[in-house]
């Protein structure tokens, strides 16, 4: 099954607060707000997602295209979500690893993160994912390595 939604939601969470952080009822940390996080759709049974960024001219390099650490953040808020979505409610994935290829320049205005679950296991996660422009070429790509952490409580 499938959620769709159009609401800015927070990275890096569990079915329940990915959840309320969609609805508004959980504020998101300063980082993701920065970044322009926003949720287009979620899958948490095959632990896909998509999410549109607002990249800045203040994350600009002194060429003029986005800084290849805005970018990096970017694609960490897009793949540990993608796992997020898919542990149990008192679990949260941080991340282990992530590598990154730079495609092609970004600029100024919207981005597309794009993010799938490639294999979950009992405390390990591995997602790839990419970074898109409006029309859809791809400007980065990534893999990333997630660790699945039970909070005590």
């Amino acid at each position: 099954m499938s959620e769709n939604t159009t609401s800015t939601a927070s990275f890096n969470v569990r079915r329940d607060h990915f959840q309320k952080a969609l609805d508004g009822a959980v504020e998101l940390s300063p980082a993701t707000s920065m970044l322009g996080w926003n949720v287009q759709e979620y899958d948490s049974e095959a632990g896909t997602i998509t999410v549109r960024f607002d990249a800045k001219a203040e994350f600009c390099n002194a060429g003029g295209i986005i800084h290849g650490g805005f970018l990096a953040a970017m694609l960490d808020d897009t793949l540990a979500p993608a796992l997020g979505v898919m542990v149990d409610e008192n679990q949260y994935t941080p991340t282990i690893e992530l590598k990154l290829n730079y495609l092609r320049p970004a600029k100024v205005g919207p981005i597309i993160g794009k993010a799938n679950v490639i294999r979950r296991g009992r405390n390990i996660g591995f997602v790839e994912g990419r970074l898109e422009d409006e029309a859809g070429q791809v400007l980065v790509t990534a893999t990333g390595t997630f660790m699945i952490v039970t909070m005590k409580e």
